[in-house]
């Protein structure tokens, strides 16, 4: 599960007592939100670069945890599905299901994505 803007992982509280009942849990807080450490980042103005961060952080997450090498379903909820939808076009061999809750977009499909099942409006 992967938060909106300015939140972390804990928002989802209520729902994970719920979820884990028939799920193992792992609700993530971004990089730089929640409890997770700051790390320096040279502001770019850059959309691309900014995705790419944070893709590549819960990537980073998702290959230390017990998820590694597993398909998973991922939530997303407001910036946290803009980068959910990110991350399962970047490495959508690793995403079982993919859940939009209350999202903001995908402006568009970035030029190294092939279109999928997974995203068939593209």
């Amino acid at each position: 599960m992967i938060h909106g803007y300015g939140g972390g992982g804990a928002v989802f509280y209520k729902m994970i007592k719920y979820l884990s009942v028939y799920f193992n849990v792992y609700a993530i807080d971004l990089l730089g939100q929640g409890m997770s450490g700051r790390p320096h980042y040279e502001q770019k103005h850059d959309f691309d670069a900014t995705i790419g961060f944070f893709t590549e952080s819960i990537n980073a997450y998702v290959e230390q945890s017990e998820l590694a090498g597993k398909k998973f379903i991922l939530l997303g909820h407001s910036m946290g599905g803009m980068f959910a939808g990110w991350y399962a076009l970047k490495f959508p061999e690793k995403i079982e299901k993919l859940i939009f809750m209350s999202s903001v977009g995908i402006r568009k499909t970035p030029e190294w994505a092939e279109p999928t099942l997974l995203f068939p409006y593209f």
